[in-house]
């Protein structure tokens, strides 16, 4: 029943378009036969049959937008389970990881959208922290390139990749997954970038953990966008951690991709499972 009532909230005008086909379909039936066959149907009352018609709709409707909204699997000869579900990242215990650009920019506006995960950071979980004091504190030490920007912004680009802490209302891991351009702040990722940053954070992830499970968003469909499906992406992230907690030996014991809403219609978590599950 629970996975029912997510199915609704995350789909919910899909459910309702599907009651409505099969209301329409019935109905139109139902007076089709009174008409044509009136003897047919003459002993039926009729709220019954309309409350069966409804109930059989919204029977219906449900089978039609079922998936499952978590899914979990082991990765073979490994103590890790990756978990797939959808949800808040913000809300998870252990580590949230947050995409961020080569210069870990922290203004909002062109250089960090308020509507990424990065700008998220910024504005709703630093808690009076300073974004430059605590990532400049772990980046003195990493080879940079300074870049000439605009007004006070961010002038060093570092290496893709590049991956701090943060410990504020919550522990975040912050890497560096797309090179922007000084003169326009576009973000650009593709697949070999997207690979060499997830590398860069999980080697620090696995040193990090200590046993606190690791929280990924679905990496690279925002506005570093690396311009392949959000299933493809999908697919490309969790190749990535087993690649890596294999080569490893272990990251974590527990890792989750957490999946915004929004892309519950676009994703079957059932696919995922049975092409990853061994």
């Amino acid at each position: 029943m629970k996975t029912f009532l997510h199915n609704i909230t995350y789909a919910p005008l899909k459910f309702l378009k599907e009651i409505g086909a099969a209301l329409g379909i019935l109905l139109g039936s139902y007076q089709g036969i009174t008409i044509f066959f009136p003897n047919l149907l003459k002993d039926l009352v009729d709220w019954k049959v309309f409350l069966s018609i409804i109930f059989i709709s919204i029977i219906y409707g449900l089978s039609r937008i079922w998936k499952p909204s978590k899914i979990s699997f082991n990765i073979p000869h490994t103590n890790t389970t990756i978990e797939i579900f959808f949800g808040n990242l913000f809300k998870q215990d252990g580590w949230k990881v947050v995409p961020v650009n080569d210069f870990f920019d922290s203004k909002i506006g062109k250089p960090v959208s308020n509507k990424t995960l990065h700008g998220i950071l910024i504005e709703e979980h630093l808690k009076g922290n300073s974004f430059d004091n605590i990532v400049d504190n772990q980046l003195t030490n990493i080879p940079s390139e300074i870049i000439t920007k605009k007004n006070d912004e961010r002038q060093r680009r570092y290496p893709i990749g590049t991956t701090v802490t943060m410990e504020t209302d919550g522990k975040y891991l912050l890497f560096a997954l797309s090179k922007t351009d000084p003169e326009t702040y576009k973000a650009h990722c593709d697949v070999a970038i997207m690979w060499l940053a997830l590398e860069g954070l999980l080697k620090l992830a696995k040193i990090e953990s200590n046993g606190d499970p690791i929280n990924f968003p679905l990496i690279g469909n925002g506005q570093s966008s690396v311009g392949l499906s959000e299933n493809d992406l999908l697919n490309l992230l969790i190749l990535s951690i087993i690649t890596e907690t294999k080569k490893q030996q272990r990251i974590a014991d527990k890792i989750r991709i957490v999946l915004k809403k929004d892309l519950f219609e676009k994703l079957d978590l059932r696919d995922v499972k049975q092409r990853w599950e061994k």
